[in-house]
């Protein structure tokens, strides 16, 4: 959580305060249920570290074979192959500041840090940011299941060679150099320098916040005290992507489905729904209606929207939602394989519905 919320106070006690809304709720015997190491990395969305740093060190060591064994392996399982990217750039970025002389405050002195430190020990500080790069550059977010943009990032990352600093001299010995493949590094480190410069005389400043986030940021500070039931809305709604409204609908798309089922638990009561309304309808200025979305149904609507725009689909075959069921990690990986639901059974009593009429 301390990495997570990068030095925030505040960040973190949001997150500590999600953490316990979604697993330390007190028990029938009144004694506040143990919040364990993997479920914080489930609500935060990180992978196992003994994975993440193996799949680090294969990277580091050129060893593509490795790297897509340890994808293949967690797509297999049904793991997180986001959180895994995550969780491999997380060590490559200790890997980073220890190769340029700065020690994590974090990792410093634990059996991580030593680890990372040994397998970047025989690379360039170069490769690794060409790694990172690599990894960046994976679109993992529109289909976390299908292990094929993380694989090709590997490929790129271990097979595409790393830039020279330096242009090779041509050898004493050699009376017949010519002339124009010499003058090619030259011109390509001039364009590197020219390239170079504003990067360096530009600075980063604060990023201001945009005015569809101020007034998410509004309605999150109105409801901040508001809980009826079980759950401070304020809290369950910093975990929703930054909403903006379309035409008379606002949809809300939650990151964690457990924070989506226990807002929806909470905007049962009328005094927690009330209050939400009024807050929306106080800040963007008029009344909205209120559609709420799980992580995987946010995925499958923008997937059903990519195959539309593009005219090679079938309208009638755009996915409409899934159950709780199909959102494991496990029926996920198995439909990226090719898999398809038949049929699925399921009590009445159990269904909820995905907008709230009262909002």
């Amino acid at each position: 959580m301390a990495r997570t919320a990068w030095g925030s106070l505040r960040d973190a006690e949001n997150l500590l305060e999600q953490l316990y809304i979604s697993y330390g709720q007190t028990g029938e015997d009144g004694i506040p249920s143990e919040i364990t190491e993997a479920q914080a990395r489930e609500l935060l969305g990180l992978g196992d570290t003994a994975v993440s740093t193996e799949l680090a060190s294969a990277l580091l060591a050129k060893d593509a074979a490795q790297a897509l064994t340890v994808i293949n392996r967690e797509a297999q399982r049904g793991a997180d192959l986001q959180a895994l990217r995550s969780g491999a750039v997380d060590a490559l970025r200790v890997s980073l500041l220890m190769k340029a002389g700065v020690e994590d405050s974090i990792t410093q002195g634990s059996e991580f840090a030593e680890t990372m430190s040994a397998a970047a020990r025989p690379a360039r500080l170069n490769q690794i940011l060409h790694i990172l790069t690599a990894l960046g550059q994976a679109d993992i977010k529109g289909n976390s299941s299908s292990p094929l943009p993380l694989e090709l990032a590997v490929l790129q990352a271990t097979t595409k060679p790393v830039a020279a600093t330096a242009s090779p001299a041509a050898p004493a010995s050699s009376g017949s150099a010519p002339a124009r493949p010499a003058a090619v590094p030259q011109q390509s480190q001039q364009d590197s320098a020219g390239q170079a410069e504003p990067d360096q005389s530009a600075s980063t400043p604060r990023r201001e916040r945009t005015p569809v986030e101020q007034q998410w940021d509004k309605v999150i500070w109105e409801m901040r005290r508001t809980r009826n039931r079980k759950f401070v809305v304020g809290s369950l709604l910093r975990n929703c992507e930054i909403p903006e409204p379309q035409g008379n609908k606002i949809s809300l798309r939650f990151k964690s489905n457990s924070m989506k089922n226990n807002f929806m638990e909470e905007m049962q009561d009328k005094r927690s729904r009330d209050a939400l309304k009024a807050a929306i309808t106080g800040t963007y200025g008029s009344e909205l209606e209120l559609e709420v979305r799980s992580p995987s149904e946010a995925a499958e609507e923008a997937r059903a929207n990519a195959g539309q725009n593009s005219g090679n689909g079938d309208s009638s075959a755009a996915p409409v939602g899934t159950s709780d069921a199909q959102e494991s990690a496990m029926v996920r990986a198995a439909m990226a394989m090719g898999a398809r639901v038949v049929a699925e059974e399921t009590p009445e009593d159990d269904s909820e519905s995905e907008s709230e009429p009262g909002v």
